[in-house]
């Protein structure tokens, strides 16, 4: 099973490196979505501002 807690030392080191590549991502991503909401606000923004 996924969650069931390692008991040898080698494969807890797996399961870090899983984990810090797992919260890698999810940074990338907020950073990502951070992006596009500025990019997505600063178009409507323009599009309002023209009318």
């Amino acid at each position: 099973d996924l969650l069931e807690v390692p008991d040898e030392e080698e494969n807890i080191g797996v399961v870090l490196m899983v984990l810090a590549a797992m919260l890698n991502i999810k940074i990338a991503m907020q950073e990502t979505i951070k992006i596009m909401q500025t990019i997505l606000i600063c178009k409507v923004w323009k599009l309002t501002s023209l009318q």
